[in-house]
């Protein structure tokens, strides 16, 4: 073979040698995206399923507020005709698993008492025994708020209300005052050990 035979050979396999590492670079680079693909779709479909479960494991709880056009109008809590046309609803969606007291009691304070007076009052504690809730309120955070005599008594009694109806385990609300003490706000007072709520109404 002469030199410029060599020579072409030599070309020819260079040429042979640079086809065969870009198709393997090419079936590489694919392999590897074909991988992370395939890992993205992977974590695509466990964030949807995490999402779906969040989804279904959600509840809706009801809470009861009174309507704005019916401040003025004489409250009769003993019948069930004046709590229809006096108050309206709105909807919390909660996790089931946090479905208790407590939390009712600050879905009321977040989306009743702030949409009706821009604050919030500060709730000590809230505690369950048996079909009894105790929500134990700060009072000068509550006297902070300002709200107007007359409206006290319904405002009160929808967040009772609230937690009797979405716990079906609870017959009596108590209200308290800055570790026990009895519930007084403008003209109501309650004595702490008595019930303020039973049933479907004011206790007697």
């Amino acid at each position: 073979m002469d030199m410029k035979q060599k020579m072409h050979h030599n070309r020819a396999m260079v040429f042979c040698m640079v086809l065969c590492i870009a198709f393997c670079m090419t079936v590489a680079t694919g392999c590897s995206k074909e991988a992370q693909n395939s890992d993205i779709s992977a974590v695509s479909q466990t964030e949807t399923l995490q999402d779906a479960a969040q989804i279904e494991d959600g509840i809706y709880i009801m809470l009861y507020m009174l309507n704005e056009d019916s401040w003025e109008t004489e409250i009769d809590a003993d019948t069930e005709d004046a709590d229809a046309e006096l108050t309206t609803t709105v909807v919390a969606e909660i996790s089931e698993k946090d479905l208790n007291a407590e939390t009712i009691v600050v879905k009321y304070n977040e989306i009743v008492v702030q949409s009706l007076y821009g604050e919030l009052f500060t709730v000590n504690h809230v505690t369950k025994a048996d079909n009894k809730v105790i929500v134990d309120f700060d009072s000068a955070s509550i006297a902070e708020i300002g709200i107007p005599e007359g409206e006290e008594g319904q405002l009160f009694y929808n967040l009772a209300r609230s937690i009797d109806e979405n716990l079906g385990d609870v017959n009596y609300v108590y209200l308290t005052m800055d570790g026990g003490k009895d519930f007084r706000l403008g003209h109501l007072w309650f004595v702490a050990e008595e019930p303020f709520y039973s049933g479907r109404g004011f206790a007697e």
